[in-house]
């Protein structure tokens, strides 16, 4: 039980950062289309057109950036209570509190 505690939110958190790879190379290739499509006649830069694709696109990117910022402190409080998990299993093995130099060893090391 306690592999799956400790393996799954990684597992997850990896999951998350692939996706918000490919995501972002979307977004990059948008922008890309974007560009090609201000040299086509009649779409070029102020047309009505292009002011809705950089809109769009903005958009896109703005929502993206939010959600990073979500998922980015989701990950920070997922492995800060792993951190606390950790301490407190310390502590119950050993009965003493461990500092953190230690903590941060045994957490980075699995020891």
């Amino acid at each position: 039980m306690c592999v799956c505690v400790c393996v799954c939110p990684q597992e997850s958190i990896d999951e998350v950062t692939s996706l918000a790879y490919k995501v972002k190379k979307k977004i990059e290739g948008i922008d890309a289309d974007n560009e090609a499509a201000k040299k086509l006649k009649g779409q070029g830069q102020g047309s009505a057109s292009e002011r809705t694709r950089t809109t769009v696109t903005a958009g896109l990117r703005k929502k993206f950036k939010e959600q990073m910022g979500e998922f980015s402190d989701l990950r920070n409080r997922i492995h800060e209570e792993y951190r606390e998990l950790v301490e407190r299993r310390m502590y119950t093995v050993t009965g003493t509190w461990c500092w953190a130099h230690t903590h941060t060893h045994t957490h980075t090391h699995g020891v």
